[in-house]
């Protein structure tokens, strides 16, 4: 009898010749995928991912379905976490913007709750290459260990949307009304909020390094 994988991909709102491009991929990685059904958005990650100890609550989520779609790696370490970002890059899959990890923490949170507080946030990171070692890069003979990551921050800095205005294809300046109708030029140029800096913090959980993102 075949053993069931713990690692696990949970995709929410993704397309779904995407969603067979990631399983082709994820069964040469050991990795199984669950394309979550809009009905468990409100069930918690824990029950969603299978997780001993947890279990779905019998509701169904009646809301709108996300408006990007989503990615969470369950019972995956950063070292297989590295390997699949890295395959799935070789691969040429289109990116999934919203990534998230099951943790301690979060794996009490509904998918619904999960996906406002990244999306919410209107940022995304996502790791561009594994871990490499900066003296073997460099030849270097040195005890001194060195790392270096590549990470692509991805954040909103314009939206229209929102204020029911598109901006025309021809002429970067013109804006006009959507379908919808309403909003106005000066809302749309309003600026609410900028990134000054961006802090790392390392924690240390006895086994893996891991890095917290403030800013």
């Amino acid at each position: 009898m075949q053993q069931k994988s713990t690692q696990k991909i949970l995709l929410f709102s993704v397309a779904a010749q995407k969603v067979e491009k990631i399983k082709a991929l994820c069964k040469t990685l050991g990795i199984s995928v669950q394309q979550v059904e809009k009905s468990d958005y409100g069930q918690k990650l824990g029950a969603i991912a299978g997780i001993t100890g947890f279990k779905k609550d019998g509701s169904r989520y009646s809301g709108a379905d996300f408006p990007a779609e989503l990615l969470v790696f369950s019972g995956i370490n950063s070292s297989q976490m590295d390997i699949f970002l890295a395959e799935y890059k070789k691969a040429g899959i289109e990116p999934i913007g919203c990534k998230a990890v099951v943790t301690p923490d979060n794996v009490f949170w509904s998918a619904d709750k999960l996906f406002r507080e990244i999306f919410n946030k209107d940022l995304a990171i996502d790791i561009g290459t594994p871990v490499q070692s900066i003296p073997a890069l460099l030849g270097e003979a040195k005890n001194e260990f060195r790392a270096m990551v590549e990470l692509t921050v991805n954040f909103t800095q314009e939206t229209a949307g929102a204020y029911d205005l598109k901006q025309s294809e021809k002429d970067p300046e013109e804006w006009t009304p959507t379908s919808a109708g309403g909003g106005s030029i000066e809302q749309v140029s309003e600026e609410n909020e900028f990134i000054e800096h961006i802090e790392f913090e390392e924690e240390y959980d006895g086994k893996h390094d891991r890095w917290n993102c403030k800013m």
